[in-house]
């Protein structure tokens, strides 16, 4: 009798960054083909204001398991991103702090 084997697989990639703005289209198309080719959601949070002297491009992202970009926030400042799947389709929201 062959043994019963399970695969865990993921559905969601969370990552939490900091790209400077000379670099962030690369992680963003590097990112939304992340979530394509794996089918699954992929949620970026990358700092909003600079950092250690450095800038920081912002722009922290949620995308579908199809690479459809669901919710983006700003450039700068501090702010909260949420999808919802629903019957009808995907919801999203965002909301800018302070």
């Amino acid at each position: 009798m062959m043994a019963e084997r399970s695969i865990a697989v993921a559905q969601t990639c969370p990552a939490s960054t900091f790209v400077i703005p000379s670099q962030l289209e690369d992680e963003i198309a590097k990112l939304r083909r992340y979530a394509f080719e794996h089918s699954m959601i992929v949620a970026v949070a990358n700092f909003g204001s600079p950092s250690g002297g450095l800038a920081s491009g912002g722009r922290s992202s949620i995308w579908s398991e199809a690479g459809e970009l669901l919710v983006q926030l700003g450039v700068n400042g501090a702010g909260v991103a949420v999808v919802t799947e629903t019957p009808r389709g995907w919801r999203a929201r965002s909301v800018m702090l302070g």
